[in-house]
């Protein structure tokens, strides 16, 4: 699990980004106290990799429902935004 904190978002996305690249899968977000979210990783990849559902940031107020509707991260890219998250449907 990671705190995710919006007014920092640089400290978020280089920790999302390492967490990521250890071959963690960003499977949810919650509420959390004392944050704006918390993100949530599975040490499980994703099997049947998909074309991608689309690229977000974790800023993005649709992330957590398309994660609860079925999509997962396991990639994720560096635009002029910062991290962009690959989605894909698990």
């Amino acid at each position: 699990m990671l705190p995710l904190d919006l007014e920092h978002p640089e400290a978020c996305d280089d920790l999302c980004a390492q967490y990521l690249s250890a071959g963690l899968t960003l499977r949810g977000m919650r509420p959390m106290a004392g944050a704006d979210q918390m993100l949530i990783f599975s040490a499980h990849g994703l099997v049947k990799w998909r074309d991608p559902l689309r690229r977000c940031h974790l800023a993005d107020p649709a992330l957590p429902r398309v994660l609860e509707r079925g999509y997962a991260a396991a990639d994720f890219g560096w635009g002029k935004n910062g991290l962009e998250l690959v989605l894909r449907p698990v």
